[in-house]
């Protein structure tokens, strides 16, 4: 009798979130910078980023990179979301 493969639940919008904020805030690369912009984490703890990059699937919105939103005929990226770790930059 052989075990049945393990079902992953996919992640909800919230934990991938909180996943990334709390990655941006791990890290010690000098982009982080939410220790002293309080207001920027709380931002990206709250705003629903995916309701902002439509042809991104989950994982890509709330992943630390950047979101093409808009492409040429060929192709070419005319416009992007920024990267979270960019916003974090902001103060």
């Amino acid at each position: 009798m052989s075990t049945p493969a393990p079902t992953t639940v996919p992640a909800s919008p919230d934990e991938l979130r909180a996943r990334l904020v709390d990655s941006l805030l791990s890290k010690d690369d000098g982009w982080a910078g939410l220790t002293a912009a309080a207001r920027v984490e709380q931002a990206l703890r709250e705003v629903l980023r995916h309701a902002f990059v439509l042809e991104a699937s989950l994982e890509e919105a709330y992943a630390d990179d950047t979101v093409i939103t808009k492409r040429a005929a060929d192709g070419t990226p005319l416009s992007c979301a920024s990267a979270p770790y960019i916003v974090t930059s902001w103060r």
